[in-house]
């Protein structure tokens, strides 16, 4: 077997078979043409003789691929439902007369002329085929029944020797060879360290900033192997729907026609921290261009342990409540994102938030992330020319095992082994902030919630003529820090956590002098253009239970718990409403953040209260606070022009639902 670390590496997650049974039974239903295709036999008898000869040809000549079918699942399940639409065929009146071959002949037919697997996985590719040979009760030893094949799929082509023993015409990369249905679970995170710049050439528009394996195999099946007409259905992330850096490969797939989006969410595959979506497309384009998607996104703990149970029971849930979008709409979407969270009531409201034409946060302010380093600041210091140099990371980038000193003029090499054997540096202090020459006052992603700070400022050593080696006093060459654009770090500003806690905004204004962040704190500034717009009043509308609402909705997955995160990009999308500080209410709704922000710190010091007191005191804030928010709401409601009492009451509802919190 496979060591659980192997499977990150590789990016391998088993698929349960009932969840691959409804993937491939829908994509030969969509493929072969219609319902009644799988279900009974009755059906396939009152049909004429013409259209069961051409679904039985159509049946005999497909070909399915899954291009990192692992054990088989996708492959045994395509086969058994090849196996039970023969079955139906022969019980046809149109060919019930007609010689039959048996059921092992049947099944070897299927397995060597229909499907195709490939895998990387070289050490276990005979035991794989032997345990699916066996499931099917057929001899291992003809190697002509093989039916999963090694390979790399994402930089070489497996699959040419195949299709020269089906006697099919072999075309060019990039065109149609032949596949009708590609089926599968690919690859998440896998390591593509060794054949990344290899990747980039081959797919410029999807190997972008941090790809993910996904990506690659879906363009590359859909591209290069999938004919016209015919069908994929993969499990991806669902991050696939609203990510930026997979904006283009949303573009692409709107180029064709999408059937299904299936969010399964968590808990489909065993340690795994991203949910589950099930996509499956159609290789041609959306015609009428209105193309009507099938969309489910929210299954309970209950459903869930029945889908893995039961074979049957994904198809029975999704029938029972599912909902329509429009393939347009995605393409009207910033960045094609598919915000598939959005019902037809919350498709409603956007509407009426969206006919406001507000303009959007960043047509007034400019924003930047703080200095690129983690929560300590920690650097080594290279042994040879003192040049800072990052440590060795987490996740994709902890893979590698030796780098290259930064510095253009070093030629040393850190090794992961021995980090504890070099000099480091912090650059981010524990210690609170105090007038000294050499630091400044700082706040890392942790330090930051919603309208308070969490602590006191922290001492940070900040730019090239303060940080020094302690050892020897040496000044050290910090040319490889990347500290953010100093402009941000000066006057009044927005910082907003990139990592949320339940999709809450953590956010906090500072209207000091110089402030440093970490990079995992967004700045934001006003541009000139509003300078007389209060900071306050953009904070309101940014805390209200409608931008929470509204960000969710447009951005974000509302079912995802773990480690939700913002976008500068997404945030800077948001409508805001800008009016005259000369209204009544601009000046009511500063009124009311500034009475939050007193409260909020209250309560997170009302922890020194004598013990006796404290419980009534928090109580009495937290009712004081709840109001607010109440009075925040309306004036909030008001200046999007939500007038509607049930409107408003859906948004707050939905609002608390996913998530909202006072601070």
């Amino acid at each position: 077997m496979v060591s659980i670390q192997n499977q990150r590496e590789l990016g391998i997650y088993y698929t349960p078979i009932s969840i691959a049974y409804y993937a491939a039974r829908k994509s030969l239903q969509y493929y072969l043409g219609g319902e009644y295709i799988l279900s009974s036999s009755t059906e396939l008898i009152l049909r004429d003789r013409e259209t069961i000869k051409n679904l039985r040809e159509k049946a005999e000549k497909i070909h399915i691929l899954d291009p990192a079918c692992g054990n088989g699942v996708f492959l045994k399940v395509a086969t058994t439902l090849l196996y039970d639409l023969t079955a139906k065929l022969k019980g046809s009146k149109v060919v019930k007369n007609i010689a039959q071959p048996s059921e092992t002949e049947v099944l070897k037919h299927i397995i060597r002329k229909n499907i195709f697997g490939i895998d990387i996985n070289q050490p276990l590719i005979e035991q794989y085929n032997q345990e699916f040979l066996h499931d099917f009760q057929i001899d291992f030893q003809d190697q002509s029944l093989h039916p999963i094949h090694y390979g790399n799929f994402l930089t070489e082509n497996p699959i040419s020797e195949w299709f020269s023993s089906q006697e099919i015409p072999q075309k060019s990369m990039g065109k149609d060879i032949g596949f009708d249905l590609i089926l599968g679970n690919p690859p998440w995170g896998a390591d593509l360290s060794a054949f990344k710049s290899t990747l980039q050439q081959k797919f410029p528009s999807i190997a972008q900033g941090q790809f993910d394996s996904f990506a690659i195999f879906l363009y590359k099946s859909i591209e290069c192997f999938l004919r016209d007409d015919g069908i994929i259905a993969f499990l991806i992330p669902n991050e696939i729907c609203f990510l930026d850096q997979y904006g283009s490969l949303r573009k692409h797939l709107l180029k064709f026609k999408i059937l299904e989006l299936i969010n399964l969410g968590f808990e489909i595959f065993p340690n795994v921290q991203k949910p589950v979506l099930l996509l499956i497309l159609q290789k041609s384009p959306p015609n009428p261009p209105d193309n009507e998607i099938l969309v489910r996104v929210d299954f309970s703990d209950k459903q869930k342990s029945l889908i893995l149970d039961d074979m049957s029971a994904l198809e029975e849930i999704i029938k029972e409540d599912h909902y329509i979008r429009l393939e347009s709409q995605f393409s009207d979407n910033r960045n094609y994102i598919f915000d598939i969270f959005s019902d037809p009531l919350d498709r409603k409201i956007m509407d009426i938030i969206h006919s406001n034409h507000f303009r959007i946060l960043g047509d007034y302010f400019y924003s930047g992330r703080g200095v690129d380093t983690n929560k300590t600041g920690k650097y080594f210091i290279c042994p040879k020319c003192v040049a800072l140099n990052p440590p060795f990371g987490r996740g994709h980038s902890g893979r590698h095992t030796s780098k290259i000193c930064q510095s253009d003029n070093c030629d040393f090499i850190f090794k992961k082994q021995d980090e504890l054997n070099y000099e480091t540096i912090e650059l981010i202090s524990e210690d609170y902030y105090f007038q000294q020459s050499n630091t400044v006052p700082g706040y890392i992603g942790e330090d930051l919630g919603k309208l308070h700070f969490r602590r006191p400022p922290r001492a940070v050593l900040y730019g090239d003529e303060n940080v020094r080696n302690i050892m020897n006093n040496e000044m050290l060459d910090c040319s490889n820090v990347m500290w953010g654009r100093d402009e941000l770090y000066h006057g009044k500003k927005l910082l907003i956590r990139k990592v949320s806690t339940q999709h809450n905004l953590q956010i906090m204004l500072h209207m000091g002098n110089k402030l440093i962040t970490n990079q995992q704190i967004y700045i934001f500034k006003k541009k000139d253009s509003i300078k007389d717009v209060s900071l306050y009043y953009f904070l309101g509308i940014l805390i209200s239970r409608l931008i929470h609402y509204y960000y969710i909705n447009k951005f974000g997955d509302p079912y995802k718990k773990v480690l939700p995160y913002f976008t500068q990009s997404n945030l800077k999308a948001l409508p805001i409403p800008l009016i005259s500080p000369k209204k009544k209410i601009y000046s009511q709704l500063i009124s009311i953040v500034k009475e939050l922000l007193k409260n909020v710190s209250l309560i997170h010091t009302c922890s020194t209260c004598k013990e006796e007191t404290v419980s009534y005191t928090r109580s009495k804030l937290l009712k004081q606070i709840s109001t607010l928010y109440s009075r925040l709401d309306s004036l909030v409601f008001s200046l999007y022009n939500i007038s509607d009492k049930d409107i408003q009451e859906i948004i707050i509802h939905r609002a608390d639902a996913y998530g909202f919190q006072f601070f």
